[in-house]
C-alpha cells in the first residue's frame, strides 16, 4: 500500500482531475478609468461589492455607475470626468467599506488627457485654455499643437471642461489595461 508509483484514488474522477487543468478565468477590464485609489483589475472585481457609497459620497459628482454589458463590470463605479473635474478629495477612500479603493494599495491616477485633431491650435486659431487650466504643468504648446505629458498628468479633468471645443477626453492610461 506505500508503493509510491500507486495512485492516491483509483477512481475515474480522480484520474481526470489529475489529467485536465482549468483554465485559468479571464477578468473582464473596464474600458472605463475607475474612482481615485482603485486596487488592480483582480483586486477591485473581488472587492467592490457594488454599495454606491463611493458615488454618493463624492462632493464633485465624478463616480458614477458603469453602463457596460457585462455582468461583472455592470454597475460597477467608473470614473466620469465630462462634467466635473477631481478633486482627489479622497472621501471616496474613505467611505470604501471593502477596501476596493485603497490609498496604499491603489492608484491614485485613474486617466490621463487625450487630444483629438479637431483642437483650436490645429485650426491656426489661438487657444491656450487647457495649457492655463493645468495645475501640474503637464500640457504645452509646441508647433502649433497641443503636447500632454503623461508622467505629470494627474487626470483630474480640469482640462477638459476648459476646452471649449471638446477635444481633451480623458482616458484610462493604456499601461493599466491587461
Amino acid at each position: 500500500m506505500n508503493n509510491p508509483e500507486e495512485l492516491a484514488s483509483p477512481n475515474r474522477r480522480a484520474l481526470f482531475r489529475r489529467l485536465v487543468k482549468p483554465k485559468p478565468v479571464e477578468l473582464p477590464e473596464s474600458i472605463y478609468p475607475r474612482a481615485p485609489w482603485a486596487q488592480d483589475n483582480q483586486t477591485f472585481l473581488a472587492l467592490c461589492n457594488r454599495c454606491n457609497q463611493c458615488i454618493d459620497t463624492c462632493p464633485q459628482r465624478v463616480i458614477r455607475r458603469s453602463e457596460e454589458s457585462h455582468p461583472v463590470l455592470e454597475g460597477l463605479p467608473v470614473l466620469s470626468l465630462d462634467y466635473g473635474r477631481c478633486t482627489f478629495c479622497s472621501q471616496c477612500v474613505d467611505q470604501c467599506p471593502t477596501g476596493a479603493l485603497d490609498k496604499e494599495d491603489g492608484r491614485r491616477i485613474q486617466a490621463v488627457a487625450r487630444v483629438s485633431g479637431h483642437c483650436q491650435l490645429t485650426l491656426n486659431q489661438p487657444c491656450d485654455f487647457c495649457m492655463d487650466a493645468c495645475e501640474k504643468d503637464a500640457i504645452r504648446i509646441e508647433d502649433q499643437r497641443v503636447q500632454i505629458d503623461e508622467t505629470l498628468c494627474t487626470g483630474c479633468g480640469e482640462c477638459s471642461l476648459d476646452c471649449y471645443d471638446r477635444a481633451i477626453t480623458l482616458h484610462k492610461p493604456e499601461a493599466f489595461r491587461t
